[in-house]
């Protein structure tokens, strides 16, 4: 994918963030670029593009890797209240979803490029997947039938199967947070699109004795089994939002 040059300004009251690659000063809100965008927190090292999406505790952009080519990541910043009350804990547990995916090596999972504290703020660094979720792709092209369910089974047990063996379990699967990944009509690596399995924000960590180490007690109202809304998550919770989510896809129903 091939992407025209622009300077994405992380003001979040610009009115107009993308300028153009030679722009010293914002158009949309007039403050100097390489402080509120190029150098922006981000150690010269990424080059922004835009924002992608905010949730929970984190905002996400996509940025370009300068000192790689120019790949395509995807950023994550943490932006909890500091005054919340529980603000450390928050803190801890985003740090632990860089750990996490640290020891993780699956083509499923999106790849973690790096973890990082500057200027007081925290982010991490992942790959960038092309495609579209599976929220939008019902939406767009209608509800899934049998094989496309069976489908979704086969290659997200899989994942399911991996994640298990590290003791983790991934806590917040729905259709917004499975990808299908793109291939362009050269690539050689999948004649079919691959399921990704992203957002691990809500993870929950288990000792060799089944005993959770780390958990924020999120989760997505619809999805989440009854032991896991108690905080009593087991590894059979993700095989529950895994099931609810083809329900979803099947009925395109998404009220709770």
């Amino acid at each position: 994918m091939k992407l025209i040059t622009m300077v994405y300004c992380l003001n979040p009251d610009c009115s107009k963030p993308d300028n153009p690659d030679n722009n010293k000063i914002c158009h949309g809100c007039h403050e100097d670029l390489d402080k509120s965008s190029k150098e922006y927190l981000f150690r010269g090292h990424y080059r922004i593009i835009k924002q992608l999406g905010e949730g929970g505790v984190g905002r996400t952009y996509l940025a370009e890797d300068i000192d790689c080519l120019n790949k395509l990541r995807v950023i994550k910043k943490f932006i909890y209240p500091v005054d919340a009350p529980n603000f450390e804990k928050a803190k801890e547990l985003f740090k632990q979803e860089a750990e996490y995916l640290s020891e993780l090596s699956h083509p499923q999972i999106p790849h973690l490029y790096g973890y990082f504290e500057h200027n007081h703020a925290f982010y991490l660094v992942q790959e960038f997947i092309e495609g579209k979720n599976l929220y939008d792709e019902v939406w767009e092209e209608g509800t899934f039938d049998e094989i496309q369910l069976r489908q979704l089974l086969k290659e997200l047990l899989a994942v399911l199967v991996y994640l298990h063996e590290h003791n983790l379990v991934h806590g917040d699967i729905k259709p917004d947070n499975i990808m299908r990944r793109s291939y362009n009509k050269q690539s050689q690596l999948n004649e079919q699109s691959e399921l990704v399995l992203i957002n691990f924000g809500s993870s929950i960590k288990f000792d060799d004795n089944q005993k959770i180490i780390g958990s924020f007690g999120s989760h997505t109202r619809g999805y989440a089994a009854i032991e896991q809304i108690q905080g009593k998550a087991t590894f059979a919770s993700d095989v529950h939002c895994l099931g609810m989510t083809a329900v979803r896809l099947f009925t395109r129903c998404f009220r709770e």
